[in-house]
């Protein structure tokens, strides 16, 4: 039979509380979210982070809880309106594209074009630098 005194000694604290430890707030906050951060998203594990970064399991899983992710932010589904839209742009996007690599196709032919002349014929049809107007 325990008796109480017996009671309150079993009841006793082994060990600080992690939030109390000196070790965990020698890092500073900022880092404290980016690791739970990472913990949380799956970018990294309690073991890999342990071994990163030097800290103990307590302080680890401490980091991982207290600064878990307040707001879990997730988008709203495309509605058709948004996807016919999106649709549009792309296309838009491709037709850009091709003018663009037309408009760079016939830049570098007139260069060619002008490059012949002046050699072939010896006029000078560039503007020479420096030259006034």
């Amino acid at each position: 039979m325990n008796t109480k005194k017996q009671d309150k000694n079993f009841r006793k604290p082994i060990a600080q509380k992690v939030s109390d430890k000196k070790e965990l707030h020698q890092y500073e906050q900022s880092f404290r979210r980016w690791l739970s951060r990472e913990l949380h998203n799956g970018r990294m594990t309690l073991k890999q982070a342990m071994d990163q970064f030097d800290i103990d399991y307590p302080n680890a899983y401490y980091i991982f809880k207290s600064y878990a992710p307040e707001v879990n932010l997730t988008l709203p589904v495309m509605t058709e309106a948004e996807k016919l839209k999106l649709e549009k742009l792309h296309k838009r996007i491709k037709e850009l594209e091709h003018q663009l690599e037309d408009a760079q196709i016939k830049n570098i032919t007139l260069e060619t074009l002008v490059d012949v002349a002046e050699k072939e014929y010896k006029i000078p049809i560039r503007k020479k630098p420096g030259a006034r107007q």
